[in-house]
């Protein structure tokens, strides 16, 4: 649960340093998350591009997150893997 009532905070393993916040907004879900250094933006979509190493295990190479600003503007973040 966060820490607001309705509101679950969420860390996935190729985003350790980002918290995302789920909640419902009437009948939609919604996440959001810092995306750029700016606070409570939408995610639209997260892609993660993975290679192997040379094991042959695979490694995160990059991810980029898709979102909207709290103005409703797009907003785009590739972070290295």
């Amino acid at each position: 649960p966060g820490s607001v009532a309705g509101h679950y905070n969420v860390v996935v393993t190729p985003l350790k340093d980002r918290v995302i916040d789920f909640y419902l907004d009437g009948a939609n879900a919604v996440a959001t998350m810092v995306i750029g250094g700016i606070e409570a933006c939408k995610i639209e979509r997260i892609w993660v591009e993975s290679t192997t190493n040379m094991f042959g295990l695979p490694k995160v190479a990059h991810i980029d997150i898709y979102g909207f600003k709290p103005d409703g503007s797009a907003i785009h973040e590739r972070k290295k893997g």
